[in-house]
């Protein structure tokens, strides 16, 4: 990117993607550990609003929260299916399993 990419275009757009979106979903409230339950909705939650999942947590595996995935990648973008990218080793440390892929369209 140029270093006076910032400058060009309207003063509120900056970088690559300066006209996207960002839609937060809260997984958890008053510090209380997310649910699988909670993590399926979210995640139904922005695949109904949002192009693009970003998840940024960890947990066990779930069934529940799998199906969560899987209609994110199914029913996301009106049918299209959604980006979801999902990160790994933010401990700092080992990771305790190794990450797969399990559904690209």
């Amino acid at each position: 990117m140029r270093p006076d990419a910032a400058k060009i275009g309207h003063q509120n757009e900056k970088g690559a993607a300066g006209k996207c979106k960002i839609l937060p979903v809260r997984i958890a409230e008053n510090g209380v550990i997310a649910t699988a339950t909670s993590l399926y909705r979210a995640l139904i939650y922005a695949a109904d609003n949002a192009n693009v999942i970003n998840c940024s947590w960890g947990t066990s595996p779930s069934s529940t929260i799998s199906s969560g995935f899987w209609y994110a990648y199914s029913y996301g973008r009106g049918g299209k299916g959604c980006a979801v990218l999902c990160s790994s080793g933010n401990s700092a440390g080992e990771m305790a399993q190794s990450v797969t892929v399990l559904w690209v369209k």
